[in-house]
């Protein structure tokens, strides 16, 4: 092989190993982010849950609060 072809070829070599590189350092970022974001997930799941739970133990207490209607009889047509 000739010099010139063995230069373009450590030239591609490495510029492969530098894609390789950054490609890993990028994989490992989203990596650490998908982390993050399933903390916070889970923290906001925790929250709306304990929001929900609230809200139906109000609706119940609201439930018992209300009056019942009173039924009126009518008077008997015989």
């Amino acid at each position: 092989m000739s010099d010139k072809i063995m230069m373009e070829l450590a030239k591609m070599q490495t510029n492969i190993r530098n894609l390789e590189r950054d490609n890993k350092a990028y994989s490992k970022k989203l990596l650490e982010r998908d982390e993050i974001i399933r903390g916070i997930d889970e923290k906001y799941k925790d929250k709306i849950q304990k929001l929900k739970d609230e809200i139906a133990f109000k609706d119940r207490m609201l439930e018992t609060l209300r009056p019942i209607p009173k039924i009126k009889k009518g008077k008997n047509v015989k």
